[in-house]
């Protein structure tokens, strides 16, 4: 297999970022999307017609791409690039109160009691992805399953913290 057309295809892999980027609005997301891309140009490049634009082919399979990650994420509905701080605060604003705790104490002590609950392969993915930032991509390498499994895992998580928190925070205010 001539990998030339690919190799050409990957002097403007930072514009396709940007690109995809400009669609999905989240650079790991972004950089997975081209990945993907550049895997279907290398299977796919003997059809690529001669004569027609490579960016523009290229471009439109990081597009293509980008949408079908759109709607895996819709149908997912994750919360998007929201810590759990700031879920836990539009929590508690909802719920606030005039009590002697602080709102921020009323938000430590009820995390630290719900995830005291959590087991600790649990706590090790939330503290990955939210306080170290380590992407979807590495968790799942490191943990040996699947990206969709560590999304879908998040997903329950934030769920069971949202519940207990909410919980919590109104027996905190009672």
């Amino acid at each position: 297999m001539n990998f030339k057309l690919a190799e050409e295809a990957f002097g403007f892999k930072n514009s396709m970022v940007a690109y995809a980027y400009a669609i999905v609005k989240d650079w790991a997301a972004a950089e997975d999307v081209v990945q993907d891309s550049y895997i279907v140009v290398i299977e796919k490049q003997a059809k690529f017609k001669e004569g027609t634009s490579l960016t523009q082919w290229v471009k439109r399979i990081v597009f293509l791409k980008c949408m079908e990650r759109l709607r895996k994420n819709k149908k997912l509905t994750l919360v998007g690039d929201e810590s759990l701080e700031a879920l836990i605060s539009r929590i508690i604003e909802s719920k606030s109160s005039e009590n002697d705790m602080s709102i921020q104490e009323m938000k430590i002590n009820a995390l630290k009691d719900c995830m005291k609950k959590f087991k600790i392969e649990i706590i090790k993915v939330i503290h990955a992805f939210y306080w170290e930032k380590t992407s979807i991509r590495e968790i799942a390498n490191q943990m040996e399953i699947s990206e969709n499994t560590i999304r879908l895992r998040l997903l329950k998580y934030r769920k069971s913290l949202k519940t207990c928190v909410t919980k919590k925070l109104k027996s905190m205010t009672d």
